[in-house]
């Protein structure tokens, strides 16, 4: 990206101006030995003019030559320390675009945390509307009787919205029974039921059983008449209407009508009940 390149530009002139740099203390080392050397011999030659050894003009010579390494050594000495210079810049620009570089990240790491928060606010917030806005059953099943129709509508607290019958709970029939009969009625009597969403002739009834008597009376919700009624729960012996042509799986909210078998009578009981009854009469009247 635009660091990686500005890093290795950087690190390209430091690398130049170290090499320069280099270059230039190479060359001041050896100008400065040429001066040290020259220097020493023009000493020498000093001592022997003065002895008349030798000529003065080879210590002329000697001197100019001194003086020449001289020149260069201060010379080749400026250009080091420029080329040091350079390199100590060299080295900052580096520096700038590694801090440049941190700087940012940095600033990108702050700004990342803090779009973390708003985003885990956010996803915090989208829970919690999640939570209100779902509706979870607490067992799997069918949906009956749905109160709520509409996209968006409002519900409240405690508000039935739907019935649902649990996929792994027996079928039942649900049957409610006069105060009158009530007195006829008890658990274990067999029960013929007929299913009003099927054609009786076609699919015949449904053999059941008594399972439970509610021992209070209380109002049937589905009747418009005011009576109180006694609750029955029934067993069904099966669950499958079948007929020559097709079969029928029952389902919950089926309306039934249930005939309970009070009692079998012998053929011989048929005959005596009007003698019975004539006998019972004759007795009151005495």
């Amino acid at each position: 990206g635009q660091y990686a390149a500005a890093r290795q530009a950087a690190e390209a002139a430091v690398a130049q101006k170290q090499a320069a740099y280099e270059a230039a203390s190479a060359s001041w080392e050896k100008y400065q030995g040429q001066y040290q050397i020259a220097l020493e011999k023009e000493q020498r030659l000093e001592q022997l003019v003065s002895e008349n050894a030798v000529a003065e003009f080879q210590l002329l010579e000697q001197r100019s030559q001194r003086i020449e390494f001289e020149k260069n050594t201060k010379a080749q000495a400026d250009t080091m320390e420029q080329a040091q210079g350079e390199l100590a810049e060299a080295q900052k620009k580096l520096a700038d675009v590694e801090a440049s570089y941190q700087k940012d990240v940095m600033s990108q790491l702050v700004e990342s945390r803090k779009q973390y928060q708003v985003i885990q606010e956010e996803i915090k917030k989208a829970d919690q509307d999640a939570q209100l806005t779902t509706v979870k059953a607490p067992c799997d099943g069918r949906v009956y009787n749905l109160a709520v129709h509409t996209v968006g509508a409002i519900v409240t607290d405690a508000q039935a919205l739907m019935l649902i019958v649990p996929s792994d709970t027996a079928l039942q029939f649900e049957v409610w029974a006069d105060n009158k009969d009530i007195g006829f009625i008890h658990e274990g009597q067999d029960v013929a039921v007929k299913v009003e969403t099927f054609d009786f002739q076609k699919y015949g009834t449904i053999d059941a059983e008594v399972e439970e008597v509610s021992p209070d009376a209380a109002a049937d919700e589905r009747d418009v008449r005011t009576f109180q009624k006694y609750r029955l729960l029934l067993k069904p012996e099966r669950t499958l209407l079948d007929s020559l042509t097709a079969k029928k799986e029952l389902t919950p909210g089926m309306n039934v009508t249930a005939e309970v078998k009070i009692r079998q009578k012998r053929i011989v009981d048929y005959f005596l009940d009007p003698f019975r009854k004539y006998t019972s009469e004759s007795l009151r009247e005495r």
